[in-house]
């Protein structure tokens, strides 16, 4: 079951503002339009010659399966215009280890994907600046709405650090987690502002 949340400003190659729609729930149209648009899309441009990216052994697919199976399908978060999906996240409730918000609850994105044309900023194609940032904004607004203060956390890619920097996300030492992957917690303080600032 899926729901409309709310229409999100994006950037048509980088510069003329449009609206894409922000939905909520399992992403069922997704599946296919991952198989048929999304992974041929990908495949193709690593075969252009473009540096692979760390996500392109991602399968949507499986990854909603696992989170049907585990009740999670109300857990999903994607960027539609018209009926091309132009990101799509996962996410699943979490707890804080960073000062002052440890032991608090926040939202952790457990995968957050833009698709191929965005990534590589494909201006033939035409793409959309700007569906990172919106599904981080829903992360954070989700987090505000359960009374997490907008706390959210990822482990990152290492192509995606810089990212999660710029919007002031904090690296945290967390016990048990994957090395290979920087784990970043955006603050109570932090999400407030980033909350503010989006909404003038």
């Amino acid at each position: 079951m899926s729901e409309f949340v709310q229409k999100v400003p994006l950037y048509y190659n980088g510069e003329d503002e449009v609206f894409g729609e922000l939905y909520k729930g399992f992403p069922v149209h997704f599946l296919e339009y991952w198989r048929s648009q999304w992974k041929p899309s990908l495949d193709n441009y690593i075969l252009q010659g473009k540096k692979r990216s760390e996500h392109s052994h991602w399968n949507w697919p499986k990854k909603a399966m696992f989170a049907l199976i585990n009740g999670e399908e109300d857990s999903f978060f994607w960027i539609n215009i018209g009926s091309a999906t132009q990101g799509i996240m996962l996410t699943e409730q979490n707890t804080s280890y960073f000062g002052s918000d440890l032991g608090k609850r926040n939202i952790y994105i457990t995968f957050l994907e833009a698709a191929p044309w965005n990534y590589y900023r494909d201006k033939t194609a035409g793409y959309y600046a700007g569906v990172g940032i919106m599904l981080l904004l829903a992360a954070i607004q989700y987090s505000d709405s359960l009374g997490f203060d907008g706390r959210i956390a990822l482990e990152s890619l290492s192509q995606s650090e810089g990212f999660y920097l710029k919007h002031r996300m904090i690296p945290v030492e967390r016990p048990e987690h994957n090395r290979s992957l920087t784990y970043f917690e955006l603050t109570t303080q932090n999400a407030q502002e980033f909350l503010r600032r989006l909404s003038k």
